[in-house]
């Protein structure tokens, strides 16, 4: 598994669960406590073992933290941005998901992403392909697309099935969106 997604665990967790719970799963895992570089590599089994003993300290499913990962993911402005961009609403943004391995190996080409393939089953309901033996991707998968659908104002039900997610949108404007501008402006209308 790439750093990235081994650093961004690990930023999660710290971020909601506090320095001393990562360092803790990363001496249980036996990884240095310091944490990853993003663009280092480690094997896939680095990344199960990170999550498994994550779960045994929280007592929470692996497959929730990852979701949850997933999810934090959403909230983090530089990343909302680029998601953002892929769609004017959750239905756009969903259609577009098969788009995001190849955009994020444009910026990581060292980055191993799984292909994703979307259909379109009814206007209102989506099943989402991923071609991966990792455990990880679905369920991160399903955490990125329940933060977007928050974020667009959608009410979604995303179902995760092995390597298949089903995504139904029950309500494209259930609730307000959250804001958002192509171009960011400071308090004096001048973009940074």
């Amino acid at each position: 598994m790439h750093g990235l997604v081994n650093r961004s665990f690990e930023l999660f967790l710290r971020d909601c669960y506090g320095d001393r719970i990562w360092e803790r799963v990363a001496r249980q895992s036996k990884v240095d406590p310091r944490g990853f570089f993003l663009l280092q590599s480690s094997s896939d089994s680095i990344t199960k073992t990170l999550i498994a003993e994550a779960s045994g300290i929280l007592r929470k499913p692996g497959g929730e933290l990852v979701e949850d990962l997933g999810g934090w993911l959403t909230r983090r402005e530089p990343i909302r941005r680029l998601l953002r961009f892929s769609g004017r609403d959750f239905s756009e943004f969903v259609e577009s998901v098969g788009e995001f391995p190849s955009r994020a190996t444009m910026i990581i080409q060292s980055l191993k992403t799984p292909r994703i393939a979307v259909t379109m089953l009814t206007k209102q309901r989506y099943e989402v392909s991923i071609e991966s033996d990792a455990e990880v991707w679905p369920m991160l998968l399903a955490g990125i697309l329940r933060g977007m659908a928050d974020d667009y104002g959608a009410l979604a039900v995303i179902t995760v099935l092995n390597r298949k997610l089903r995504v139904d949108v029950a309500m494209t404007e259930f609730s307000a969106m959250r804001p958002f501008e192509l171009v960011p402006h400071t308090e004096t209308g001048v973009a940074s």
